[in-house]
């Protein structure tokens, strides 16, 4: 099994990068709030939700309270956690299998997370 390396100063600095490209894209945002406080940039991180928060359509309720939810985690000093797997052997992370869910800042990042999917 292969060790997970994280570069969290190159992470930050691509959402930083990706968030400046696409202004507008709450998704972004909150990738580079999450990257913050995995960095124990908790301030930082708090300091970021909210913009992705205000970004969001009023009607988006499940991703308002799941962004609220993070920004809670933050303010209390908590990394938001989830499962990251792989997209599958020999697949591109961008272009994730059907049990997962790709969530890409292409080229800048691209992540696959566990669905619960079967």
């Amino acid at each position: 099994m292969s060790e997970i390396v994280r570069n969290r100063a190159q992470a930050i600095a691509d959402a930083q990068k990706a968030s400046e490209l696409e202004p507008n894209r709450p998704n972004f945002v909150t990738t580079l709030a999450t990257i913050y406080a995995e960095s124990g940039e908790f301030e930082n991180a708090a300091a970021a939700q909210p913009r992705a928060i205000e970004m969001l359509e009023p009607a988006d309720q499940i991703t308002l309270d799941d962004y609220r939810g993070r920004l809670a985690l933050y303010e209390q000093g908590i990394i938001f956690d989830r499962p990251i797997v792989s997209c599958g052997p020999d697949s591109d992370p961008s272009i994730p299998d059907s049990n997962a869910t790709g969530n890409a800042l292409m080229p800048y990042l691209a992540f696959c997370f566990e669905t619960g999917d079967t």
